[in-house]
């Protein structure tokens, strides 16, 4: 944790050469627990299912994969990350600085990121609104973008903050991955359409994208949602590839807990 509070004071301060100092040393970190040969999903084997989020798996993605629990404590999406490659939560914290360290070091990426330009086919949404929807907090203008991603780095230096769209996409770049975000299909289309799809990492271009390559994290909940209510993401699981799944039934009875309703607004922006 020390390491991200010097990486935040280096940020602050405006050394760059500090935040590459602690990019450098985690990337090598990072390497080597790559290179042990392990299989991932043979590890994340032994983790059981998430079973909320069974319940919000769309259709629209590979039907093989199963939804693992990940620790909830605000590093959700780290620790995801960290059991699609490893099996183990255990490179969240290497992750996390390696992210911060990426959105400082490459804001002007950021600040404007492929992604942003897509063709969204049910978004409609303004450019300027998506970047919006892509950040962890709010700001009241965010017409600078350059300097919200530099603040957006800032406070992802904070052990137990949580992640989002932009932060994802650091994630592709950090790993040299492409990661497909599964959001669930039973909420608002146009942020749905924006939030679910492919990130590439930044040297890699999309017809290069490599199925086989690829990490599946999704959007979820801790809970479930009262009837009427909107439903509102506030985590993160991996989806691992598994042998012979098949979706369960509801979790609970369907009376208990009926299907979650759909909102026609983004709550957050």
């Amino acid at each position: 944790m020390q390491d991200l509070l010097l990486l935040q004071q280096a940020m602050v301060n405006n050394q760059r050469l500090e935040c590459k100092h602690f990019f450098d040393k985690y990337e090598k970190i990072l390497q080597s627990s790559l290179s042990d040969g392990a299989r991932p999903y043979q590890v994340a084997a032994k983790i059981p299912d998430d079973e909320i989020s069974w319940c919000l798996m769309p259709t629209d993605i590979p039907g093989n994969l199963s939804p693992k629990k990940a620790t909830a404590d605000g590093n959700c999406l780290y620790f995801s990350m960290s059991i699609a490659l490893t099996g183990k939560e255990e490179l969240a914290h290497a992750l996390r600085l390696l992210v911060a360290a990426e959105l400082y070091l490459e804001a002007d990426f950021y600040a404007q990121h492929p992604y942003f330009e897509k063709d969204f086919k049910k978004c409609n949404y303004s450019e300027s609104t998506r970047f919006a929807i892509a950040l962890s907090s709010d700001y009241e203008d965010v017409r600078n973008r350059r300097d919200v991603v530099v603040q957006e780095a800032t406070i992802t230096c904070r052990n137990g903050k949580w992640g989002a769209m932009l932060q994802i996409m650091a994630l592709a770049s950090v790993i040299g991955r492409p990661i497909f975000a599964v959001y669930p299909d039973t909420v608002n289309q146009a942020v749905r359409s924006f939030c679910h799809g492919v990130v590439n990492p930044k040297m890699q271009l999309p017809n290069q994208v490599s199925k086989g390559n690829m990490v599946f994290i999704m959007w979820t909940r801790t809970s479930f949602v009262p009837q009427n209510a909107t439903l509102e993401p506030n985590h993160f699981v991996p989806l691992m590839p598994s042998v012979g799944c098949n979706r369960p039934p509801f979790l609970f009875d369907e009376n208990e807990f009926p299907p979650l309703q759909k909102i026609s607004e983004p709550s957050k922006r």
